[in-house]
């Protein structure tokens, strides 16, 4: 959604950048943007930042928006590189972090083996990711628990939209 819809975002003064999708319609978002390989360090991102921040200010934009779902395992240095950034993350139980990682590898690299349910007690986010939370500062974080009922019109595009823009949905 928001690749499709990257110049209502800019009429609302934020600018996310474009990416790539796979034949699948996957993608890693905006990791590219900032970090080329998964263990490019820091100074490669501070290099691609100006970039980022310029093609912002290009279309008027204060607000630069990035989302990728491997930015979770480094939201420590993504603080440390955006000092003034807000983080929105939506937490989903781990029996759902299975099944989404298992239908991502059978989409992706073909996986054959079945699902299994067992693994999810080796699946525990919020205790791996509460430290580095609190080392950022808890403010700097909204987490949202995924679960359509409660999204805003349940829908988690609306309910995104209003947590990043409230009152965008009105």
């Amino acid at each position: 959604w928001l690749l499709e819809h990257r110049e209502l975002l800019i009429k609302y003064g934020i600018y996310y950048p474009n990416h790539i999708l796979d034949s699948n319609g996957v993608s890693s978002g905006n990791a590219l943007a900032l970090f080329e390989t998964p263990k490019s360090k820091i100074k490669d991102a501070r290099q691609k930042k100006p970039i980022l921040i310029e093609e912002a200010r290009k279309h008027k934009c204060r607000t630069l928006l990035l989302s990728s779902e491997s930015f979770m395992r480094r939201l420590p240095v993504l603080a440390r590189l955006f000092p003034k950034a807000n983080f929105i993350g939506y937490v989903r139980p781990p029996y759902e972090l299975l099944e989404s990682g298992y239908n991502q590898r059978v989409k992706q690299g073909g996986e054959v083996d079945k699902f299994k349910l067992e693994q999810a007690k080796k699946i525990n986010h919020l205790k791996k990711f509460g430290p580095m939370i609190s080392e950022i500062g808890a403010e700097k974080f909204t987490l949202r628990p995924y679960e359509p009922s409660i999204f805003f019109k349940n829908d988690i595009i609306c309910d995104f939209l209003e947590t990043l823009i409230p009152k965008f949905n009105n």
